[in-house]
């Protein structure tokens, strides 16, 4: 029972390094979208607005609903709401006080998120599932400044935890419930969707109008697209129960989904929701490709890089932690 607990958990086990790299993503495309939604801010959240505090609290509000952003409805108050919010994402994409950020920047996103329905969208609501996961995974286990500056450095590279395994779970979710939702003849019988799809002038891009011209191809498309989210889920369920074979198997379904996001981004206007899954997807890059990446890396050694620093200096010695750490140095001496 021992061996077989041991290779369940093997294959639920992320690279913390991968997860490292989901962090900066992620990270990113927070930063850029509290940039962008700060462009519309008055118009957005303000009482001067389209949804002022008094007709949200009083016409759409429950009891459940709170925001620290009804703190304030003019543009002052605003504005240093927003600035608080976009140095929380850089707090996260570099990974300082990674946990306690992370738990803070969850509360603005919810916060921010009910303070105006009328704007959100699915990718908002992949923000805070994903952030609120994120409060149990080591995201700074790897290239963050909590690691670098950390006395009790792990040399562990696995994650194995009921977390990673939620984290598969809940990501495979995602596309067999949209794969159960499509059941109308447009998906599965007629497989025209996307053809439709194509021609909601709202949201196509310009070469998603050009592409719409043609329906045999939409068609196709849509089959792809169909199939694509059923065999993807599928694949990472599975893979919680193979053991060593868990990460190839993830790996493909990775690559499968991250190419459907990228042909979104491509035809559809569809705000976060496809850039903040590309990111979810890069948590499944097996230990395998960093080993070898770091493997070639290892030719730095042939230089004898090595940096000088004053030991009684406690900030030089944080500040050399951080450059070996940031510029992926770690045998610099």
């Amino acid at each position: 029972m021992k061996k077989l607990y041991q290779c369940l958990k093997s294959s639920w086990a992320l690279d913390t390094r991968s997860l490292a790299l989901f962090r900066v993503c992620f990270g990113l495309i927070l930063a850029f979208d509290i940039a962008f939604r700060s462009l519309e801010l008055v118009a957005h959240y303000s009482d001067a607005g389209l949804l002022p505090r008094s007709l949200f609290l009083s016409e759409l509000a429950n009891s459940w609903n709170f925001s620290i952003y009804l703190a304030s409805g003019d543009r002052l108050g605003l504005c240093i709401l927003f600035l608080i919010h976009f140095i929380l994402t850089l707090f996260f994409l570099f990974g300082w006080y990674t946990r306690l950020t992370t738990v803070v920047l969850w509360f603005f996103y919810a916060s921010l998120h009910n303070r105006q329905w009328l704007v959100n969208s699915s990718g908002d609501d992949m923000i805070r599932l994903l952030l609120f996961i994120s409060f149990f995974l080591p995201l700074a286990a790897s290239y963050s400044v909590d690691s670098a500056l950390s006395e009790n450095k792990k040399n562990t590279k696995n994650y194995s935890s009921l977390w990673s395994f939620i984290f598969c779970l809940q990501l495979a979710a995602v596309y067999l419930v949209s794969f159960f939702s499509k059941n109308h003849p447009i998906w599965n019988q007629e497989y025209s969707a996307i053809y439709y799809a194509l021609h909601l002038e709202m949201f196509v891009t310009h070469f998603g109008l050009w592409l719409g011209q043609f329906k045999v191809f939409g068609q196709w498309l849509t089959y792809l697209v169909y199939y694509a989210e059923l065999i993807g889920g599928t694949l990472v369920i599975l893979s919680l129960f193979l053991g060593r074979y868990a990460q190839p198997v993830r790996l493909v379904a990775s690559l499968a989904l991250i190419i459907f996001h990228l042909g979104l981004i491509l035809t559809m206007k569809l705000g976060t929701f496809p850039y903040v899954m590309i990111a979810a997807w890069l948590v499944f890059i097996p230990s395998s490709f960093w080993d070898f990446l770091f493997k070639k890396l290892e030719l730095v050694k042939k230089f004898q890089l090595q940096i000088f620093y004053d030991g009684e200096c406690s900030f030089c010695k944080k500040t050399v932690f951080m450059l070996k750490t940031f510029f992926l140095l770690p045998s610099v001496r």
